[in-house]
């Protein structure tokens, strides 16, 4: 287990992605893979595959607008 430190340090880095996988999305909003995938299915998050790739991403500026979003209580 790491500390809230090391956890934030993580999660500034992160940040700096253009594209994050959905294991990261869920390290920054600290919600597991499952819930990350019903954000994408009730279309509160966007998501999208790269076309040679079977993971899913969801762009940095996507995951902003989803915190910009709850933030504001939307």
């Amino acid at each position: 287990m790491t500390n809230k430190r090391e956890r934030d340090a993580l999660t500034d880095e992160l940040f700096k992605k253009p594209l994050l996988n959905l294991s990261e999305v869920g390290l920054i909003l600290r919600i597991n893979r499952t819930s990350v995938y019903k954000l994408i299915k009730n279309k509160s998050l966007r998501a999208g595959k790269i076309p040679t790739m079977r993971a899913w991403f969801v762009q940095r500026e996507d995951l902003m607008d989803l915190i910009d979003r709850s933030l504001q209580g939307e």
